[in-house]
């Protein structure tokens, strides 16, 4: 089930102009010529923007996210054709014969890793991911740390930015905001304003705040032979 977040096609195409900055991903490009990687699975994809890039760099590539709208701004943008797009989960591409020991690496960018309020849905997606993975293949995350305390800062005051919307000619704006109703779980609300008459849309999406060696030490039951924690 996605977050509405990424699944309201409003929503989804304001994703890329609310965060252009996707200097993020400079660590995982790192990864992949660090691991000569020729296949990547991206987990929770989203509107593509690392895939595609890699696409361009003549990786094979899979992209997965159970958000429909946001996998349909993905297959717009240039390189799209040359990455399998997959709306659903890993685990529905784990239980396709052809996906399985075909990745060198697979990655869950940004807040991917943490969608997974669960220790069971974790261990489940970990395992799919394993599935996938040819032997020696390896699993990039990140997880933000906890005691950092960012869910402070996410106030409408910080957080709201406005700007035009980038698919109408006519007066359209965006915004975005963010809160924290519970230290554990805090949830995002990105919000699409429309001064044309669409009507103001809100969409959440929760997350998992857990230090990264403990998320390590729950990826250690799927039988990872190593790990290397990047701060």
């Amino acid at each position: 089930m996605p977050d509405a977040i990424f699944d309201h096609p409003r929503i989804a195409r304001v994703y890329d102009p609310l965060d252009p900055d996707r200097s993020d991903l400079h660590t995982y490009v790192n990864l992949v010529d660090e691991f000569g990687a020729t296949a990547v699975l991206d987990v929770g994809c989203g509107t593509g923007t690392f895939c595609c890039g890699l696409a361009d760099r003549g990786i094979r590539v899979l992209g997965v996210d159970p958000a429909g709208a946001s996998v349909a701004v993905a297959q717009t943008k240039a390189g799209a054709n040359r990455v399998t797009w997959v709306v659903g989960t890993v685990l529905d591409v784990a239980a396709n014969q052809s996906h399985r020991r075909q990745y060198d690496l697979a990655t869950m960018t940004a807040n991917v890793a943490q969608v997974f309020l669960e220790d069971k849905e974790w261990l489940a997606n970990l395992r799919a991911i394993r599935t996938c993975l040819r032997p020696g293949g390896r699993i990039a995350f990140e997880s933000r740390v906890p005691s950092d305390q960012a869910w402070n800062r996410w106030t409408k005051k910080l957080t709201q930015r406005l700007g035009r919307h980038p698919y109408r000619r006519s007066p359209q704006h965006t915004g975005q905001g963010l809160t924290a109703s519970n230290p554990d779980h805090p949830s995002r609300c990105n919000t699409a304003l429309s001064s044309t008459g669409g009507g103001i849309v809100h969409s959440y999406v929760t997350v998992r705040y857990d230090p990264p060696r403990g998320l390590i030490n729950l990826h250690a039951s799927t039988n990872v032979d190593a790990w290397r924690l990047i701060e």
